[in-house]
């Protein structure tokens, strides 16, 4: 409006006071009501987003499981008889570490 000389800015203002309160009054609950339809479809796509990226955390932990179960079933037998590579310690080992990798994965990628 700044761009408007003083009169043009006169008659935009009274075209836009000759509207009416009926009509004035319609817009702003039409932009009020587009304004909620945005809100509530940010908020389900947010939802959405959170439901994937946990679905995706949770493939990658049982995508990494398998492959390390595949390859733990692949050693030798005398590699078991060294105590770092108990079968305690690799439970618990590679319960941990698909713990962190799913909480890195499916937790904090999301918003």
């Amino acid at each position: 409006m700044a761009n408007l000389s003083p009169g043009a800015q006169v008659k935009y203002l009274k075209d836009m006071t000759d509207v009416g309160f009926d009509v004035m009054l319609e817009r702003v609950n039409l932009y009020a009501g587009l304004i909620c339809i945005v809100a509530v479809s940010v908020f389900a796509a947010g939802y959405v987003q959170k439901i994937f990226f946990s679905l995706l955390g949770e493939k990658v932990t049982i995508d990494i499981r398998m492959l390390l179960y595949k390859k733990i079933l692949s050693k030798n037998i005398g590699w078991f008889d060294m105590r770092e590579n108990s079968t305690g310690v690799l439970s618990s080992t590679m319960a941990s570490d698909t713990a962190v990798i799913n909480g890195v994965g499916g937790e904090s990628i999301g918003p």
